[in-house]
């Protein structure tokens, strides 16, 4: 079958994990280090399917939760904007082909919208590829990986924007199992994808054996 639509997760497969943790880990009390980490993540999964977020209130929240002080914010936001402004150029490069190609691309993604749109999806032209309607970032639309909801919502909007295509006409790149699992068992094709430990050509080469018809 000859696959349409390529959607892809952000982290891992077009750009590198945001480094919250270490960001806060490094500017805290060792002794806590470990716990602080733990609870920045944990803030931002407690956000990561709000849409009322802000960068402030979820820096509040971390400091609140992990001990970090206020005065370190702004120097762990600004790790975090530059490891986030980085991207895995292999992956855009084959996104940009298929784009050439006539394939529909999307994004479905569990992130923060005030630092996806800005220091992902701007820089590396990440949203020059992919049409506003197709770009589904978990704390902006209120659901996230792997639940349902999220991937329906993606093809609602896939329909409305490409009458005629289905979840079996897509594939979904995720670097994490239980999201390619779930994807699959609402009827797209999957590929459990990892850019930073990938080799050379194995994006371009994995989408043609499931069916993209790429050059």
């Amino acid at each position: 079958m000859v696959l349409r639509c390529v959607v892809v997760d952000c982290g891992g497969v077009t750009h590198p994990d945001s480094g919250l943790k270490e960001a806060v880990r490094r500017r805290v009390p060792s002794e806590i280090s470990d716990d602080a980490a733990k609870a920045a993540k944990a803030a931002w999964n407690a956000v990561k399917e709000n849409p009322a977020v802000t960068k402030d209130s979820f820096w509040q929240m971390v400091c609140e939760s992990s001990g970090l002080d206020p005065s370190s914010v702004k120097e762990a936001d600004a790790d975090i904007c530059g490891t986030l402004r980085s991207h895995y150029s292999e992956t855009l490069e084959v996104l940009k082909i298929a784009r050439d190609e006539g394939i529909v691309l999307g994004v479905i993604s569990n992130h923060l919208g005030f630092w996806f749109h800005e220091e992902c999806a701007a820089p590396c032209g990440l949203r020059d590829l992919v049409a506003p309607e197709l770009l589904l970032v978990s704390s902006e639309v209120g659901c996230s990986k792997p639940g349902n909801r999220i991937f329906e919502l993606f093809l609602e909007r896939l329909h409305t924007q490409h009458p005629g295509l289905t979840a079996a006409d897509c594939i979904f790149v995720d670097d994490k199992v239980e999201n390619v699992t779930a994807a699959r068992a609402l009827g797209f094709q999957g590929l459990c994808f990892n850019a930073k430990t990938a080799a050379p050509g194995a994006l371009a080469e994995d989408l043609k054996k499931a069916g993209v018809p790429l050059p």
